[in-house]
């Protein structure tokens, strides 16, 4: 199976257009302008496009207690690109290597089309990791890329971690493999679903009755949730 690519949400943002329980049942939708100020910086930055942002295998809890979980495969016909770090820790200087302290030479050097993105990932992991499963689960790179990324003792997961920068909104069930929660989301989930009508809740219905949605145990904050999630995609590979 290929690696999916994950979307971790439910954060705070300035504008509001985050993922809510209530959201996600009347406006199921993935939304590009759920990002943070320094991402918008580094859009402009970088020259990319409005994106809405994917980490490959990665269930990062920064972004929130929500992580949804997709097949890559629709990816292949977006506009959009991919890298091979995270494109705010690149242009922050959190990322850390030859040539990273200038981020627009070095996001255009390994910057690749949606197109072939998987294909570069899989030479990508077979390259510089043990296995698919060890990338996934955040273990360190065996080997090391030409500009001393991957094993810079400064940088952390973020900075070998697959991004990907998809320059449309997403449907929030098109090709969704997993949702795993917290214990309050799933019980706030299923609130309020009881105000859906029937023809829209079924689909939802059917997702909550199924090995697709998991919930973390009670009290779990979101490195919990991600956490299970990563194991989870591990066992798939």
């Amino acid at each position: 199976m290929p690696i999916p690519i994950v979307r971790t949400d439910g954060k705070s943002f300035a504008t509001g257009a985050t993922l809510t329980p209530q959201r996600m049942l009347q406006d199921a939708k993935l939304l590009r302008e759920a990002k943070t100020d320094v991402t918008r910086r580094a859009e402009a930055a970088l020259g990319l496009g409005n994106s809405l942002y994917f980490y490959v295998g990665h269930a990062c809890p920064d972004f929130g207690q929500i992580v949804l979980v997709y097949d890559p495969t629709w990816t292949e016909t977006e506009r959009g690109s991919a890298t091979p770090f995270d494109t705010g820790g690149l242009c922050g200087g959190f990322i850390k290597g030859s040539g990273t302290e200038d981020p627009v030479p070095y996001f255009t050097r390994f910057r690749v089309g949606l197109a072939s993105w998987r294909k570069q990932l899989g030479e990508y992991v077979e390259r510089h990791f043990a296995s698919k499963r060890a990338y996934v689960l955040g273990d360190r790179a065996v080997a090391d890329d030409s500009t001393g990324r991957l094993l810079h003792p400064e940088n952390h997961r973020r900075a070998w971690t697959w991004e990907l920068q998809v320059e449309n909104d997403h449907e929030l069930l098109d090709g969704l493999l997993l949702l795993c929660v917290q214990s309050e989301v799933a019980e706030a989930l299923r609130r309020e679903l009881r105000r859906l009508p029937d023809d829209r809740a079924t689909l939802w219905y059917e997702l909550f009755r199924s090995p697709r949605f998991r919930v973390a145990p009670a009290a779990a904050e979101a490195p919990i949730v991600c956490a299970m999630t990563e194991e989870a995609i591990s066992t798939w590979l």
